[in-house]
């Protein structure tokens, strides 16, 4: 299956010991397959998709929020890329048809 497009997220990790606080960035990918959207864990079909929808948070950061027919899944960007929101809902919306 070839790869149409694909969006970095972060997933923060936070660690708390007795002497300190730590929080760890780590760098992902949202990737478009022709029938189904990736992330490191999950795997929604491109048919139990409702919509992809963002909001913005700061200067150029946000959330990417997926919406699905079992629920509605958060993702933190430090930029929204409004073409891979674009071509991720025409994918969802032609496949509807």
């Amino acid at each position: 299956m070839e790869l149409i497009v694909k969006h970095p997220y972060i997933k923060v990790i936070r660690e708390v010991t007795k002497l300190e606080k730590k929080e760890i960035k780590e760098n992902r990918e949202l990737k478009l397959y022709e029938n189904k959207l990736t992330t490191r864990h999950r795997e929604f079909s491109i048919d139990d998709l409702i919509k992809v929808a963002t909001r913005k948070i700061g200067e150029t950061g946000g959330l990417i929020f997926i919406h699905t027919e079992s629920g509605v899944f958060t993702y933190t960007v430090e930029k929204i890329d409004k073409n891979f929101i674009h071509i991720v809902n025409n994918l969802i919306w032609e496949r509807k048809k």
